[in-house]
């Protein structure tokens, strides 16, 4: 380096900030219109992390939200823009999808009654903590890889022949009914990535993924950040208190928690829960707190675990790269619309790890389906839904024939009356994708 020369910034800078309900009770979201939260059973955050790269930025945020909502991100967006110069392309807004968090989403108010003051205070949190990162110099690090598998997940599209009746939903036909069937796709792989401080060998941030709704959380009456909390917290408790986490959903339209439901049903329980999966198609369903704490213990220790294997792979994680090929909606699906386009989103780390994301709620089976057609990463490739604003559930076009839930039941409450176009649904999904994770590996920042 020649005198009075400086080198240009390369690093990351992470950080986190608590967003407690306004007040209690609250309502939350994902649970219907009445649902309310009585306290607070553990912290609602947002998580961040800072990659610089020169004279580039590019930011990823971690929500303990259902749904950021198009106007909180166009909100966010436009700050950022304004403020500090960011594009659309390098900012990622992951919600976790936890059922358990006030809702921020005034378009959706069969999920939750929009609790406006909660939206703001979660917007400043999110500005605020991006200001604290842009002062902070970024720390040069070293991206350390691990997988394994949980064994923490079931399907929840169950065949079925007769139809069925419930009184949410009326008469169905559907082939399927909102039940966990143990032969139906997911997956259940974590994976954990540590950015470690190359000269201190400490961790900076944690990100860590997996595909299942957070929904479990017993009892149900609280604001909670869900599993991914918990795993948050065990992570902290072994590689420093305050760590930023920053957990990534999965694919799990179609996938929910596997927690153990009560066994000790009386007579007349036993006959009341046939009498109901007879004519609904879903057993009695009862989960004890005690049964919901050992699933999230046990689904904690196990990420904790994983962390603390040796790495799949490390990575210098020199630069970035990141990616859009939005997809417009009309091209997958016939009708009345929310959102008109479906956020298909891409980011590169260093040499080896990309992450995939869709606005969207996609079955599990989407990921094999787009790693076929995409191709087999040379590291790791992290399939991502609930990125930005969610339109509602991605069906696969074989799911499209079975209907039920996630095909056409969801739809009133995302605004949504239509159907979904099977013929060019696999198509135009994976051309959208194929199109960011070729720019990806062209190193494309458009």
């Amino acid at each position: 380096m020649l005198p009075g020369q400086t080198l240009e910034p390369e690093g990351v800078a992470a950080g986190r900030r608590l967003v407690p309900p306004i007040k209690l009770p609250s309502a939350i979201a994902g649970h219907g219109q009445k649902s309310l939260a009585v306290e607070a059973a553990d912290p609602l955050e947002v998580n961040a992390a800072l990659f610089v790269s020169g004279p580039r930025r590019c930011l990823l945020v971690s929500f303990d939200l259902l749904y950021i909502s198009g106007t909180l991100r166009s909100e966010l967006l436009t700050e950022l823009a304004s403020r500090y110069g960011f594009a659309d392309r390098d900012v990622f807004l992951f919600a976790s999808h936890t059922h358990f968090a006030p809702p921020t989403d005034s378009t959706l108010p069969d999920l939750g009654p929009f609790d406006a003051p909660y939206a703001l205070r979660v917007r400043e949190a999110v500005l605020e903590l991006v200001e604290e990162l842009i002062r902070e110099a970024p720390q040069r690090f070293r991206l350390e890889a691990r997988r394994g598998r949980l064994a923490h997940s079931v399907n929840r599209r169950r065949p079925r022949v007769a139809p069925s009746y419930t009184r949410t939903w009326g008469l169905s036909f559907a082939r399927v009914t909102f039940a966990p069937f143990l032969l139906g796709q997911r997956d259940d792989t974590a994976t954990v990535i540590t950015l470690t401080e190359v000269a201190s060998g400490m961790p900076i941030a944690i990100i860590w993924h997996y595909a299942c709704h957070p929904v479990g959380h017993t009892p149900s009456q609280v604001t909670s950040a869900d599993f991914p909390g918990f795993a948050r917290e065990a992570l902290r408790r072994v590689n420093g208190e305050g760590l930023p986490v920053l957990f990534i959903q999965g694919f799990c339209g179609d996938v929910r928690p596997n927690i153990e439901t009560r066994s000790d049903l009386s007579r007349r329980e036993r006959l009341v829960s046939r009498a109901r999966e007879l004519i609904a198609g879903t057993p009695m369903m009862q989960v004890v707190p005690a049964a919901w704490q050992r699933w999230v213990g046990s689904l904690a220790d196990q990420v904790v675990r994983i962390a603390a294997s040796p790495p799949e792979f490390t990575d210098d994680g020199t630069g970035f790269a990141s990616t859009c090929a939005d997809l417009p909606l009309q091209e997958v699906f016939v009708g009345q619309l929310r959102v008109a386009t479906m956020l298909v989103r891409g980011f590169r780390l260093g040499r080896l790890l990309e992450i995939v994301a869709l606005g969207a709620e996609p079955s599990s089976g989407w990921q094999q389906r787009l790693q076929q057609a995409v191709g087999q990463p040379t590291g790791i490739r992290l399939y991502a839904g609930y990125c930005g604003d969610v339109f509602g559930y991605l069906p696969l076009p074989e799911q499209i024939r079975e209907g039920g839930y996630e095909v056409v039941t969801f739809q009133p409450a995302f605004r949504m009356r239509g159907r979904f176009r099977k013929a060019t649904l696999l198509e135009r999904v994976s051309s959208a994708v194929k199109s960011v994770s070729a720019g990806l590996r062209a190193g494309s920042t458009s």
